[in-house]
């Protein structure tokens, strides 16, 4: 298993992120069964103002593009979400969340 955390933020205003908040009590099901499909195990997503953290745990095969490049359900979902959301400072090339270094894991 591979474990991923990510950051990003979204637009800094109250309707945004009631807005973002209200798409993820109900996700939609293709965008929920193509997650599971791509090696996906474990997603959680927390805010704090309007900067969002991802928590991700996948199967050792597991590509970002995969997931990117489901269903056209998830493609529409992430065009939505990519209105609500403004990647962090050190987005590289390419990426939207910003994958974060792993310094520490209990685990280890």
């Amino acid at each position: 298993m591979r474990t991923y955390g990510l950051v990003i933020n979204l637009n800094d205003d109250p309707k945004v992120i009631s807005e973002y908040k209200k798409f993820h009590k109900s996700v939609w099901p293709k965008v929920k069964s193509d997650i599971i499909d791509s090696g996906i195990t474990q997603m959680k997503i927390f805010i704090f103002e309007a900067t969002l953290f991802m928590y991700l745990e996948a199967s050792e095969d597991f590509d970002f593009s995969l997931l990117a490049n489901a269903s056209k359900e998830t493609k529409e979902w992430n065009k939505l979400m990519s209105i609500l959301q403004v990647p962090v400072s050190s987005v590289k090339p390419g990426e939207w969340w910003h994958q974060l270094e792993k310094v520490y894991d209990l685990k280890w």
